[in-house]
Formats: C-alpha cells, structure tokens, sequence
C-alpha cells in the first residue's frame, strides 16, 4: 500500500533455467541485447530500475567475456504512486534475449501484471 504521490521499491524477481542467460543493462558490447525492464503508462509509473551487476560468462569462439545475468536475479523497480487514492493494475515488461554457451534466441518479452493499492 502506498500514500498518495509516494513512492516504493518492488524487486521484480526473474529465475533464467539452468544453462541460459541473459546479457547484463547495460551490455558490455553494443552488439549484446541487454534484459530491460519498463512499465506501461498508466496511473502508476516506473521512475528508475536498478540494474545489478553481471557475472563473467564467456560464449564460446569468444575472445572475451561478457556481463550477464543467470540463475535468480532480482531487479529493484522504483514505482511513484499517483496523486489519486485508488487500487490501480501496473503492467511490467521484461525483454530479454536467452543463449547458451554456443548459440543466443531471438528476444522475448514477458509482462507481469502488478496490483497498486493508493490510500490516504
């Protein structure tokens, strides 16, 4: 529950499946599509994501390694409530492009519905 006008921190929590990632915001080369979070306009709006710092993972045929994100990762989202009491639906998309150690996917983007309780 949130006070008109204020703001709060909501970790969105996204698990890649063992042997996939997902290159780190921002990427470490221009080429890289880096997972992103956003919120849809609304009522209720997405003023900052923290992305955490990537492991290395080197591809392999590689020269270097990358920055990228595996296992559980949690993206702290910081959400400003609006001026309105009121209970208010926020979608949340991430768009990420999975690989492995040899190939990459084309990007996904997966959406997350959130319930924002506005209350004096």
């Amino acid at each position: 529950m949130l006070a008109p006008s204020a703001t709060s921190v909501l970790n969105l929590t996204v698990q890649f499946v063992d042997g996939y990632h997902g290159y780190q915001n921002p990427p470490s080369d221009e080429y890289q599509l880096p997972v992103k979070v956003t919120g849809m306009k609304g009522p209720v709006r997405v003023i900052k994501v923290a992305y955490p710092a990537g492991v290395d993972f080197k591809m392999e045929g590689e020269k270097k390694a990358s920055k990228v994100y595996s296992g559980k990762v949690a993206f702290p989202v910081t959400l400003k409530a609006p001026a309105k009491a009121g209970i208010y639906k926020l979608e949340l998309k991430l768009e990420a492009q999975q690989c492995t150690d040899r190939e990459c996917y084309p990007p996904v983007t997966v959406s997350h519905w959130v319930t924002v309780t506005v209350k004096k």
